[in-house]
């Protein structure tokens, strides 16, 4: 188990932040790097990161922006998607990054253009693992998409069952869980040989809203019970909103009781 936090709080100017958890807990807490190639100064705040991320454990989340793995291989979408890949390979590779979350998609999804883009964004899919493949970086599918923007292209069961037909891994969005009325305990026990990490946030079960771990309608305990018992070894990523980009000492206190919980949980066991 290792825990990190996701740097999709963070725009250009205060990236940096990320090196605070670093150096705070000596190395122990890593980040999942939410690339903003878009923004005019986040690739030099990345860069400048490079040396210090390179210490921890570090994964990549895929741009939400300028990314559509439901865009047909003809399109300038697609070409877009490409491009903004071959950026996170570069530093992926030179960082050590053991995987990179994967969307189906991030548009609006209109119902009788489903079947059809669930097929282009498997085959992207396939696409994106074969680019990875040569630099030993992993795909992990993330259950994305929430009903309340109608981003949800796959149901709790076509995720399962794409998840458990593919050679990719999982990584599990408890947020999503919750504000789609997902059964976590479901998800988590059929996939549990598949999961490497979860996105931890919490919302009050309609709307993404990446609150802290007890800020919502998610019963956070009841997510570690299920946690300690089936995928104990996953990653724990903390990826809360802008809004808590400034409240550190909020986010350590979260980080120090999940530690404390498996601390205990381990003596238990001892």
């Amino acid at each position: 188990m290792s825990i990190l936090i996701s740097t999709a709080m963070y725009h250009s100017d205060n990236f940096k932040n990320i090196l605070h958890f670093i150096e705070r807990y000596n190395g122990k807490v890593g980040a999942e790097i939410f690339p903003r190639f878009d923004e005019k100064g986040f690739e030099q705040a990345l860069r400048e990161c490079v040396p210090a991320l390179k210490q921890v454990d570090i994964t990549i989340h895929e741009p939400y922006f300028e990314v559509e793995h439901t865009a047909d291989f003809e399109s300038a979408a697609y070409r877009k998607t490409i491009y903004r890949l071959s950026s996170m390979i570069k530093y992926g590779s030179v960082m050590g990054c053991e995987y990179i979350v994967y969307h189906h998609n991030n548009c609006a999804v209109a119902p009788e253009d489903r079947e059809k883009l669930i097929k282009t964004s498997q085959d992207n899919l396939y696409e994106v693992s074969q680019l990875l493949l040569p630099y030993n970086i992993a795909v992990a599918v993330e259950n994305a998409g929430t009903l309340s923007k109608g981003t949800m292209l796959l149901s709790q069961e076509e995720y399962i069952s794409l998840v458990l037909e593919s050679p990719c891994l999982a990584v599990i969005d408890i947020g999503h869980i919750n504000a789609n009325g997902w059964d976590m305990e479901r998800v988590i026990t059929a996939l549990k040989h598949k999961i490497t990490a979860y996105h931890i946030h919490n919302n009050h079960g309609k709307y993404d809203e990446h609150n802290r771990i007890f800020d919502g309608t998610l019963d956070f305990n009841r997510f570690m019970e299920l946690y300690m018992k089936h995928t104990p070894g996953a990653k724990l990523v903390l990826e809360y909103s802008a809004e808590l980009a400034d409240k550190e000492e909020d986010i350590c206190r979260d980080i120090d009781y999940i530690t404390e919980i498996i601390s205990n949980a381990d003596k238990a066991l001892a």
